[in-house]
């Protein structure tokens, strides 16, 4: 199924470039205690209606209190035929340089992650949401906002059966 041209997406041009993150705080010490500020860096590269993301995601472990582990990601979102709603790229259209850009298309109640992301003029946000072997779902939100001459960069990891857990950044550009 191809995606259809949508609504031009906001003014992102204030997002694009290199950025690290220069402080951090956390909801919960204890979940996030592996996590260092250079697994909050990230790249981001907007071209026309398509938005690249590179990075590290955090990923949430499983078991009964929530482990963050960052596991390298690299995804190109396109603007998808719902305003404002941008899909993650198939592989194989990323593979052929996005020359057909097909939307990802998985299965989450297969074990595969389901990715999406939305944007307006003051922010972009990105999901991640997975059902486990147990059946039990883990949601990941990363908000990323304008703030001054940087970003707020806004971590929520919502887990079946936990209390939700907020990590917040302060992103500094360290180039283009």
């Amino acid at each position: 199924m191809m995606a259809t041209q949508g609504a031009a997406l906001a003014d992102l041009s204030g997002f694009q470039g290199r950025w690290r993150a220069v402080e951090m705080e956390s909801s919960d010490t204890e979940t996030s205690k592996g996590i260092a500020l250079e697994h909050l860096s990230a790249r981001i590269d907007i071209d026309g209606d398509e938005i690249r993301i590179r990075g590290s995601a955090l990923v949430d472990t499983g078991g009964d209190s929530i482990r963050f582990i960052p596991s390298a990601v690299d995804i190109v979102f396109f603007q998808s035929d719902r305003p404002a709603v941008l899909a993650p790229m198939d592989a194989k259209s990323k593979l052929l340089g996005g020359l057909i850009s097909d939307p990802e298309v998985v299965d989450p109640l297969a074990g595969e992650t389901l990715r999406w992301a939305r944007t307006d003029e003051d922010g972009i946000v990105f999901y991640r949401f997975a059902i486990n072997d147990a059946g039990a779902y883990a949601l990941g939100k990363y908000e990323l906002e304008k703030a001054g001459d940087g970003l707020t960069l806004t971590y929520t990891a919502y887990a079946q059966g936990r209390a939700p857990v907020t990590l917040r950044a302060v992103l500094e550009r360290t180039g283009d």
